[in-house]
């Protein structure tokens, strides 16, 4: 498979910061956009997005960084860079969101610095899923009394 990019054109980046903000916050995280995270190196880093949750005894972080409409000869680098400041920053949870078609071996480093690579199709089905269902109106059910006569 080629690397290609969509068919729909240039990504609306605020969009989809949005989608994927609000689902993190439906599911408990706190989200904060251009988190700026002192590294171990003494290096500052600023991520696209920094979603925390406490679960009472775990304290649950990830970044997430956004590549959209970068172009296909560039995510490999963005990969590469984002796994090492994430690394840096002691952040293990890593998700990169893409805009593009990849091929084998992007996939593979990401794999092998461990950062999850969500498409957009991805971030629409979760942002379905996770909308809010309205409540189920129960249906009026024929009250039938029998009497010892039927």
């Amino acid at each position: 498979m080629s690397m290609q990019r969509n068919d729909t054109g240039p990504t609306n980046r605020l969009e989809i910061e949005d989608k994927v903000a609000n689902y993190l916050q439906l599911e408990g995280y706190h989200v904060t956009k251009s988190a700026k995270i002192i590294g171990q190196s003494g290096v500052g880093h600023v991520f696209d997005m920094l979603a925390e949750a406490d679960d009472y005894l775990i304290h649950n972080t990830i970044v997430i960084s956004f590549a959209l409409n970068s172009g296909k000869d560039l995510l490999g680098s963005i990969i590469f860079n984002f796994s090492n400041q994430a690394y840096d920053a002691g952040i293990n949870q890593r998700i990169l969101v893409i805009d593009e078609e990849i091929d084998r071996k992007v996939k593979d480093l990401a794999r092998q610095k461990r950062v999850r690579l969500i498409d957009l199709k991805q971030i629409e089905s979760l942002t379905k899923s996770s909308a809010p269902e309205p409540p189920a109106v129960p249906a009026k059910e024929k009250l039938v009394i029998e009497t010892k006569e039927q």
